[in-house]
């Protein structure tokens, strides 16, 4: 069973990028991608209602997100590395 949602406010958010990450495996022609998608975004609020900061100040919030991989092979890397290279 997951652990509760924290309290606190939902708060819309719209992607402004979604990037991937990219690892090579050693001793293998394998590339890992790994792109984490947030689906939920939780405005932290105290027993008050009150919303919560961060020592520094700024807002303190709460996310669900999942993580997409994908494998790709050396082939595969090249014609994606072009790709991003193009944009």
């Amino acid at each position: 069973m997951p652990p509760p949602t924290p309290r606190g406010k939902f708060t819309p958010h719209k992607v402004m990028r979604e990037a991937w990450t990219y690892f090579s495996v050693e001793d293998s022609d394998i590339v890992i991608g790994i792109k984490t998608v947030v689906t939920k975004v939780i405005r932290l609020e105290g027993p008050d209602g009150q919303p919560l900061n961060n020592p520094d100040g700024t807002p303190s919030y709460f996310w669900n997100s999942f993580n997409v991989v994908r494998t790709l092979t050396a082939a595969e890397w090249e014609i994606q590395r072009k790709s991003l290279e193009s944009e």
